[in-house]
């Protein structure tokens, strides 16, 4: 669809009300596949990220957004609530010595805002965002059909923005199960837990960037997903599904 930005405002909660609505303004239209920045600065912004595409930033008034935590909130001026994006630095990827600049991207727009495992710290290669085209850990989750699919089938953790995560997708053909998705090594030892009794959709994603429950990477090699749900009729489905953890060899 082909949007305009001047039906469009951002904001922010402050003691979970929304708070300091600010209309984006500009009467430029949002075309279908386009991009666009809006930043208070774009001279900083062309500055700090030399990769970025310039002519796609636009200078607007935004709310303030703490580096820490915050959110985000996207309306309409109409006063409709589109989408709100509550953050924290404990999103970034974890093995990061530093997060100042870096961006949190969104892995996957059609994803859930509030699935934390949908966002992913930009990659080193790109500047540390991609201000003005796509992100650069985007990745579109896989179809799935029925049963568990993990995408892809080697991934490898290391933030270069090739691969960084890896998605496991679930669909079903009718509501009501609950579902519990962990990660185990070749072993049985437990990894990490991804999903924990939690009531799913028909349909669903997660992504796991490599890390383990203690913060830790994991070993080169295979992984195993291990998905069970279980529905109020009794009806339990198992799902084993094996992908490979890569590193660079130095």
């Amino acid at each position: 669809k082909t949007l305009s930005l001047a039906d469009l405002a951002l904001a922010n909660e402050e003691n979970g009300q929304i708070a300091n609505i600010t209309p984006i303004g500009a009467a430029d239209l949002f075309l279908p596949g386009q991009y666009v920045v809006i930043t208070e600065d774009p001279a900083n912004i062309a500055a700090e990220y030399p990769l970025g595409i310039a002519d796609r930033y636009l200078q607007a008034d935004l709310p303030s957004f703490n580096n820490g935590e915050g959110s985000v909130v996207l309306m309409a001026t109409a006063g409709d609530t589109l989408e709100t994006f509550r953050y924290t630095d404990d999103m970034h990827f974890e093995l990061l010595n530093e997060t100042e600049g870096v961006s949190l991207e969104r892995v996957d727009p059609a994803r859930a805002v509030d699935d934390a495992s949908n966002w992913h710290s930009a990659s080193e290669p790109v500047g540390w965002a991609t201000p003005g085209y796509l992100n650069s850990q985007f990745s579109a989750a896989p179809s799935a059909s029925g049963e568990l699919i993990i995408d892809p089938a080697i991934f490898s953790p290391d933030n270069d923005g090739y691969q960084d995560v890896v998605t496991a997708t679930y669909r079903f053909d009718e509501p009501g199960f609950t579902g519990t998705l962990k990660v185990f090594d070749l072993a049985g030892r437990e990894e990490r837990t991804l999903l924990n009794n939690v009531l799913l959709g028909v349909e669903g994603a997660v992504s796991w960037d490599g890390i383990l429950e203690d913060g830790s990477k994991g070993r080169i090699g295979a992984h195993i997903f291990v998905f069970e749900v279980f529905d109020l009729a009794g009806n339990v489905l198992r799902f084993r599904e094996t992908v490979v953890l890569a590193h660079k060899l130095n």
